[in-house]
């Protein structure tokens, strides 16, 4: 019993070394994980560390936090997470969303019965905070809290580090491509995702060059 107990408390302790060196959370620490308020129940991320979000159980009162990484077991790290929230009594969702792809219809609409079934307050995360968790933070506004597309302003360098310049900027395309052509033609945004939103479209706007690189090898961006 004592050696199970052991084997499992060295697996969590590498999961977090792992978690600090391996996924960048040393860096993370440089900004504060990245956090920001959203709304007066949302909030956003990159990848929290067990005493992060020990940090924001606390003082946020978060009852929901949404993984938008979607892989577990192999990255230990995001099972920590999971582990952590289990013990403080908080739900854990797993919503798995790129940083380099139009994300497709159904992807969401099943974005938008998430927002609307969790608990709040919420944390939304991915690893740096800055992309996914963007655009993860620009649908609930525009769908829980009817904040206009164009004045969510959760896809920027400053003070969340998303880069347009490289693949990560097919985010912008995807909502400057709703907020151009509702200003058109009037149209709710699942209108629009359903009748006139083409992904493959999207697609060919995707940048390439220095930028694109060193997003997805330096910054490893996913």
């Amino acid at each position: 019993m004592k050696t199970e107990e052991t084997s499992k408390s060295a697996f969590w302790s590498l999961a977090h070394a792992r978690a600090f060196f391996v996924d960048h959370g040393f860096l993370r620490k440089v900004n504060n994980n990245n956090f920001h308020r959203i709304s007066h129940r949302a909030f956003r991320s990159g990848q929290p560390l067990p005493p992060d979000l020990k940090k924001y159980v606390s003082r946020h009162g978060i009852r929901t936090v949404v993984c938008l990484r979607g892989t577990k077991g192999s990255r230990p790290y995001i099972d920590l997470v999971e582990r952590m929230c289990g013990d403080l009594g908080v739900t854990f969702r797993n919503f798995k969303m790129s940083s380099h792809k139009p994300p497709p219809r159904w992807r969401i609409h099943a974005a938008k019965e998430l927002l609307e079934e969790i608990e709040y307050p919420a944390l939304f995360h991915c690893k740096s905070g800055a992309d996914r968790a963007g655009l993860f933070s620009t649908l609930y506004l525009h769908l829980m809290e009817g904040v206009p597309m164009d004045r969510t302003r959760q896809l920027r360098f400053w003070p969340y580090g998303h880069i347009r310049q490289a693949r990560t900027g097919i985010l912008d395309h995807f909502v400057e491509s709703y907020v151009a052509y509702s200003q058109r033609e009037p149209m709710d945004f699942m209108t629009w995702v359903d009748e006139v939103y083409d992904p493959d479209a999207l697609k060919d706007l995707e940048p390439a060059g220095f930028m694109s690189w060193f997003v997805d090898r330096v910054l490893r961006r996913e």
